[in-house]
């Protein structure tokens, strides 16, 4: 082979050698430019996010909050000190409403431990006392229920007030304990309590010399 036919031979090789370079960095330029946008492109991706995320002028924003009643419950004990000497109580309940109500029914819910004496209500002979009453707007009813403890332990005792307003039915509820009320609503005997509970559950230590 002639020295001229060699030379062609090269030229050619290193002319294909470079194409295929070329091709090879073209292709790693498309394939890098696909995984990382420029700058341009992030700038308008950014603006599509915000644009999609951002709310419309003029779209209303909606905001939830607990529907109240028309009722307003109050239960306390008649006498501030708790019950008497003989475990009697009287429970006093005043109702409030911002409108009319014709038809509120009122349920109190005795415990096993509490005997019913009298007052406002039905009695079922077991464990609930039940009326139906009518509010007045702004008037203050108030009912009062008799009831005789049986022993020392608390109880709970509930009362339902309930009335149809628009087709809803509205509940209210309200809880006497009966040990632990007066001390509920005094602060300086729930911190008496709660001293005397810290005292009783004291470890009992001897120590020995």
């Amino acid at each position: 082979m002639s020295v001229k036919s060699l030379l062609i031979l090269a030229v050619l090789f290193f002319s294909a050698l470079g194409t295929a370079y070329f091709l090879q960095v073209k292709m790693g330029g498309e394939v890098y430019s696909q995984r990382n946008p420029s700058s341009d492109e992030e700038i308008h991706l950014h603006a599509l996010k915000e644009q999609v995320l951002k709310p419309k002028k003029g779209a209303s924003v909606i905001h939830t909050e607990k529907l109240r009643g028309p009722l307003e419950i109050h239960l306390s004990n008649a006498d501030k000190n708790g019950p008497s000497a003989s475990g009697q109580i009287t429970l006093n309940l005043q109702i409030t409403s911002d409108r009319d109500l014709p038809h509120v029914r009122v349920r109190w819910v005795l415990p096993p431990g509490v005997q019913y004496l009298g007052g406002s209500g039905s009695f079922d002979g077991h464990k609930f006392v039940e009326e139906e009453i009518s509010v007045n707007r702004d008037v203050v009813v108030e009912k009062q229920i008799y009831l005789q403890l049986l022993d020392d332990l608390n109880r709970q005792i509930h009362v339902q007030v309930s009335s149809e307003q628009t087709g809803m039915q509205f509940t209210e509820v309200a809880q006497y304990n009966t040990l632990f009320e007066p001390y509920l609503n005094d602060g300086a005997k729930m911190e008496s309590l709660q001293k005397s509970s810290v005292e009783d559950v004291k470890p009992d230590v001897k120590v020995f010399e």
